[in-house]
């Protein structure tokens, strides 16, 4: 069975932003609940870092915005599961030149990239394949 997703629209940076942080959110909320299933309760909310300020900031906030009302589900999703009634997600920002998981994303200049490599778990950078195998 094949699942259709319909395109959306987004009409800038931080409303993609949103709608990647949404599904971000998604995939964090089903991974708490199944460490909960397995006994691994978790009492501080996950941290989801964020480039975009503005994408930051629009996730906190619960007020409707006319220009943004083709993707209000998605923000007030994440808004209210930020709330301290609900208390499972922070987003917070964190700047793009500390973003480890950008290696994966976009191109970097060598010594960015060695540096943020050296940072991936189980990466070791004095590991030199054997020739005889």
């Amino acid at each position: 069975m094949a699942i259709h997703q319909t395109p959306m629209k987004v009409l800038n940076a931080a409303e993609a932003e949103i709608v990647s942080l949404s599904s971000a959110a998604q995939e964090c909320l089903f991974l708490r609940k199944l460490c909960v299933e397995i006994s691994f309760h978790q009492h501080r909310p996950t941290i989801i870092y964020e480039d975009c300020e503005a994408a930051v900031a629009l996730s906190k906030e619960t007020r409707f915005r006319k220009r943004s009302k083709h993707i209000a589900l998605r923000w007030h999703f994440i808004a209210e599961r930020q709330s301290p009634q609900v208390g499972e997600l922070k987003v917070v920002h964190r700047r793009r030149t500390k973003m480890l998981a950008d290696i994966f994303a976009s191109p970097r200049a060598t010594p960015t990239f060695i540096a943020f490599r050296d940072h991936i778990p189980g990466h070791n950078s004095a590991f030199v394949a054997d020739d005889d195998e």
